[in-house]
């Protein structure tokens, strides 16, 4: 029987971005997400059946959803188990805990600047010793690897007044995007 997690994020306090348009991008929701969860595990709700409300954040069986208005929400692909009672992610083997979401946070930042993922791990751990607090592991990089090669594609419901055009941009839409 799979369940529903539900955080508030009232006024976007995990500053989750509501656009995906690279890699990075939807690396940082997934980050984030798993980050405001684990900092804030105290507030996770688990539901069988659930209606989302505004600014929630829903994680069903490998999808989050996000609600930042009552006109829109995104939806992604999300690689991560949670579990409940101890507050902690899982992805395939590997524990991901707040230590390792902000290492594969340093890590995604670091893949960003250097734009070659064998350059980015290589200087990720320039300066810091295994035994550092800051040291990246392999098994963060193993998590690493497998989120960039997880589908980073998006789907985005808007209700838009502002940009409404008729055909080109009808009122209400789903976005559904494939980023590069």
């Amino acid at each position: 029987m799979s369940f529903i997690y539900q955080i508030s994020n009232k006024n976007n306090i995990a500053r989750i971005p509501a656009k995906v348009e690279t890699q990075k991008h939807y690396i940082d929701i997934l980050l984030n997400v798993c980050e405001f969860f684990v900092s804030n595990s105290k507030y996770v709700n688990k539901f069988f059946k659930y209606t989302p409300q505004l600014f929630d954040i829903i994680i069903t069986e490998k999808r989050i959803f996000i609600f930042f208005s009552t006109d829109k929400y995104v939806s992604v692909y999300f690689p991560f188990n949670f579990e409940f009672t101890g507050g902690i992610f899982h992805y395939k083997e590997f524990l991901v805990n707040q230590k390792s979401i902000s290492h594969l946070k340093s890590l995604n930042e670091c893949i960003d600047s250097e734009k070659k993922i064998d350059d980015a791990f290589a200087s990720c751990n320039l300066d810091v010793s295994i035994g550092d607090e800051e040291y990246i592991s392999d098994e963060e990089k193993a998590i690493m690897t497998m989120l960039l090669k997880s589908e980073p594609c998006y789907l985005r419901y808007d209700y838009d007044k502002k940009n409404e055009n008729e055909k080109k941009h009808p009122l209400i839409h789903l976005d559904v995007v494939k980023c590069i």
